[in-house]
């Protein structure tokens, strides 16, 4: 395969992941309102923990670096709490 059509699949892949992130962040956000009308709070620690852990198991998995999926959620969790509030 060439590099030109190697980068055309990875403009596609990188268009998908934006779909998604901007998927993620409107689900956030309703998930935002349902915590404010039923007073709870933002942080949900034990979610966090095992989103966090199914994350790392799937990572291993799929042989990705566990480090490198661990730092790009914890920016996207972050993110997510950030459209919550």
């Amino acid at each position: 395969m060439s590099l030109a059509k190697l980068r055309k699949e990875i403009k596609a892949i990188n268009s998908q992941v934006l779909k998604l992130l901007a998927k993620r962040a409107k689900i956030s956000k309703k998930i935002g309102l349902h915590k404010k009308k039923h007073k709870l709070k933002i942080t949900d620690k034990k979610q966090e923990k095992e989103v966090f852990a199914k994350l790392r198991k799937q990572s291993r998995k799929l042989k990705l670096n566990v480090k490198f999926v661990d730092d790009i959620f914890k920016r996207i969790v972050k993110e997510s709490k950030r459209l919550q509030k």
